[in-house]
C-alpha cells in the first residue's frame, strides 16, 4: 500500500503542467525586421547614385564623340572645298547633309551633253576630290547620278541609264586613283530626286548633277 503511494507521487512530480506543454509547441518568434537580409533606404539611394553617375559620365562620352564627328566633317569639308576652289561656284559646291559631307558636281563640269565620257575639266575637278579623300577614311562614299526630265536624244534607253553609267564613271574614276572599290556605292536616280523643281532651263541645269555623299571616320 506505501508504495504504491509512492509511485503516484512520483509519476505526478514528472508529468509537465498543461500550459507549459502548450507554450512548448508555439513556433518561433520572427526576425527582426532589420534582418543581416534587409534593403535599407541607405543602400537604395547609394545604388541611384551610381547609376545616376554613370549615366553622366556616359552622356558626357556621349557628347565628346558627337563633336569629334561634328569636327570631323568639318574639317573634310573645308578640305574638299579647297580642293574645287578652282571652279566656278555653279559648278560645285560642298555641304554637309544628314551627318554625311556631300559634294555635289554639275554634268556641265563632267560630262558633254548625253556622254558618260569625264570632260577635261571633270578629270581635273575630280581628281582634286580623289586627292582629299585618300587622306579621308571612311566607312562609304555614296555616288549618285541624276538627270533632268527631259528625255534622252541618242545612245540611252532612258535617263536611269544615263544617270546610272555617268555614276559609275565617277565611281571607276575613284578607284582607279586609289580609293578601295568596297568603300564605294553607286546609283543612278534619274530625275526623281531634282536639286530644283522649277520648271526652267536653269532648274534643270541644276537636276544635272552627281552627288558623292562621304562618311568620314576619322583615324582608325
Amino acid at each position: 500500500m506505501s508504495l504504491t503511494i509512492v509511485v503516484a507521487i512520483v509519476g505526478c512530480a514528472t508529468a509537465p503542467p498543461a500550459r507549459e506543454t502548450a507554450e512548448a509547441r508555439c513556433p518561433p518568434p520572427p526576425p527582426p525586421i532589420y534582418s543581416n537580409n534587409c534593403v535599407l533606404k541607405k543602400d537604395v539611394l547609394d545604388v541611384a547614385d551610381q547609376m545616376l553617375n554613370e549615366n553622366e559620365s556616359a552622356e558626357m562620352k556621349l557628347a565628346s564623340l558627337e563633336k569629334s564627328f561634328v569636327t570631323l566633317e568639318e574639317e573634310v569639308a573645308r578640305a574638299l572645298k579647297a580642293s574645287l576652289k578652282t571652279v566656278v561656284d555653279e559648278q560645285a559646291s560642298v555641304t554637309i547633309v544628314g551627318g554625311r559631307v556631300r559634294v555635289r558636281l554639275s554634268n556641265e563640269l563632267l560630262f558633254p551633253s548625253a556622254s558618260v565620257q569625264i570632260s577635261e575639266s571633270g578629270l581635273h575637278a575630280l581628281a582634286q576630290v580623289t586627292d582629299v579623300l585618300r587622306r579621308t577614311p571612311s566607312r562609304r562614299i555614296e555616288i549618285a547620278g541624276h538627270t533632268d526630265d527631259r528625255p534622252v536624244l541618242r545612245g540611252w534607253q532612258d535617263n536611269w541609264q544615263l544617270s546610272a553609267e555617268r555614276a559609275r564613271q565617277v565611281g571607276l574614276f575613284l578607284i582607279a586613283h586609289g580609293i578601295e572599290g568596297k568603300r564605294i556605292f553607286v546609283a543612278g536616280y534619274a530625275d526623281t530626286d531634282p536639286a530644283d523643281s522649277a520648271d526652267s532651263d536653269a532648274a534643270r541645269a541644276r537636276n544635272r548633277r552627281v552627288d558623292l555623299f562621304i562618311e568620314p571616320t576619322g583615324p582608325n
